[in-house]
C-alpha cells in the first residue's frame, strides 16, 4: 500500500466573509475559498483520486486494493460553509470528501440542515461522527463518552438510514478507553488529529491527518500531499513537543491554553 494522507479542513470562508466575524481562537480554521479551489485545482490536474475513509478502513483491515495515487479530503464539525462552497467545488472536479458531524449541531444556525445532509450523501459524500455534543472525550466518565459515540451514531444512521462506521475525535486527542468504547458501539474506523500519514501499518483506530488551516499556501499544499520529508520532520517534532506539553499539562488544561495562545497571537 502506498502512504495515504487524510486531509483535515474545517471551514472555507466563502469570498464575502472575512476571519473578524470569527472569535480569535478559531480564526487559525478557517482557510479561504481562494485557496481551497487552487488545492483542489493541482489535485485534479495532476491526476489524484480521492478515496473515502471507509475504503482506507476496509484496505486495513481486509486488504482490499486501492488506487495508486489517492488522497482523502475530510472535514470536522458540519459547518454550514461544507455545502455552500465546498461540496459544489468538490462535485466540479469530481472528488469526493467525508463529513463529520456533530449531531446535536445539525439545523443550528451556521451549521449543515438535513435537507443538504441528505442531498450530500446522495451526491456520494461519506459522513461520519463528531460526537453528539463536541464534548472534549478524554475527560468524559466511561457512561457519558459512550452516549456522545453511541447516540451520534445512532442520530446520523437514522437520518442518513446507512451505517455509520467512522468517527472524527473532537480536540483530535485519543486514548485506550476511546478506541475501546468506540469498538464496542460499533465504529471501525477512527479519525484524530495527529499529523502523519498511513500506511499498512496504521491502526484504523489510529487514523493520521493533515490539517489545512488559514494562511497555509499553495506551495505548503503541495508539499504535504507529496509528503515532503522536511516538512514532515518539522511537523513531526513539532508534533512531538506540543504533546510532551499536552502530557505535562492534562488535556484540559492544555486546550484552554491553546484557545489562550490563539487569541494572543490573534490579537498581536
Amino acid at each position: 500500500m502506498n502512504r495515504i494522507l487524510i486531509l483535515l479542513y474545517h471551514r472555507i470562508l466563502s469570498r464575502e466573509e472575512t476571519l473578524s466575524s470569527f472569535k480569535a481562537e478559531d480564526r487559525v480554521y478557517p482557510l479561504k475559498v481562494e485557496e481551497f479551489t487552487k488545492q483542489l485545482e493541482y489535485l485534479y490536474y495532476n491526476k489524484w483520486s480521492t478515496l473515502s475513509v471507509s475504503q482506507l478502513v476496509d484496505h486495513l483491515q481486509d486488504k482490499t486494493s486501492i488506487p495508486e495515487k489517492s488522497v482523502i479530503i475530510s472535514f470536522d464539525d458540519g459547518n454550514q460553509s461544507d455545502y455552500t462552497v465546498a461540496f459544489p467545488l468538490l462535485k466540479r472536479y469530481n472528488f469526493k470528501a467525508a463529513f463529520f458531524l456533530t449531531t446535536d449541531f445539525i439545523e443550528k444556525p451556521g451549521f449543515l440542515k438535513t435537507s443538504q445532509i441528505l442531498e450530500m450523501s446522495k451526491e456520494g459524500m461519506e459522513f461520519g461522527t463528531h460526537g453528539k455534543s463536541h464534548k472534549f472525550l478524554p475527560s468524559l466518565e466511561e457512561k457519558e463518552l459512550k452516549m456522545e459515540l453511541r447516540d451520534s451514531k445512532r442520530e446520523l444512521e437514522e437520518l442518513l438510514e446507512k451505517e455509520i462506521k467512522i468517527l472524527s475525535l473532537p480536540g483530535g486527542y485519543n486514548n485506550s478507553m476511546i478506541k475501546k468504547v468506540a469498538m464496542a458501539v460499533g465504529y471501525k474506523g477512527i479519525c484524530s488529529s495527529e499529523f502523519w500519514w498511513n500506511d499498512n501499518k496504521t491502526d484504523p483506530l489510529e487514523l493520521k491527518r493533515g490539517s489545512l488551516r488559514y494562511g497555509d499556501s499553495l506551495t505548503y499544499f503541495i508539499s504535504l500531499v507529496n509528503m515532503d520529508k522536511m516538512l514532515y520532520f518539522k511537523k513531526k517534532l513539532k508534533d512531538k513537543s506540543l504533546n510532551l506539553l499536552k502530557t505535562f499539562l492534562g488535556p484540559d488544561k492544555y486546550f484552554k491554553f491553546w484557545n489562550l495562545y490563539q487569541k494572543i497571537i490573534q490579537k498581536s
